[in-house]
């Protein structure tokens, strides 16, 4: 991103035209070159750290499984670790009912799990079930499909 503006910059630096006369610096302009070349110098740190760090998301993005290797049926279940207890507990603020040609649906919406779970990117995808309302189509997650998954309601994670 640097890149292109530091090299507008130098461009714009060589073609000025210096002064005609004697060459003389005194310690003010030894100074002001000083830190300019500081100021290029940090400019160059700040482009390395940053290329660096693009570069270490890339290699965890790599080391991830593509999604094919996962069992089609079923995502991995994280463990259950102290740190995070409610990883696979599901909200009761989302559970949702809809009116449907078959009859009154239940679920979990989708768009609200996505922001209330702790774990949003652990949700199964095989589980969301789309649902045409007498009013819109709306996302659900089937509660049975997540319970096989082994996510629990909040009632049942507080005990």
């Amino acid at each position: 991103m640097f890149r292109p503006i530091l090299a507008a910059f130098l461009a714009l630096a060589l073609c000025m035209p210096l002064a005609t006369g004697p060459a003389h610096a005194d310690k003010r302009d030894v100074v002001k070159i000083i830190g300019g070349l500081a100021a290029i110098y940090l400019l160059k740190e700040a482009i390395d750290r940053n290329r660096e760090r693009d570069n270490d998301r890339a290699a965890v993005a790599r080391a991830r499984p593509p999604a094919a290797a996962l069992s089609p049926a079923r995502s991995p279940r994280p463990s259950r670790s102290p740190q995070m207890p409610d990883a696979l507990a599901l909200p009761e603020r989302c559970h949702v009912t809809y009116r449907t040609d078959q009859g009154i649906v239940a679920g979990y919406g989708a768009r609200c799990m996505q922001n209330a779970v702790a774990r949003p990117g652990l949700l199964p995808p095989q589980c969301l079930v789309p649902l045409a309302t007498d009013q819109e189509s709306r996302n659900v997650y089937s509660p049975r499909c997540l319970r096989s998954e082994g996510w629990t309601s909040r009632t049942a994670a507080q005990r």
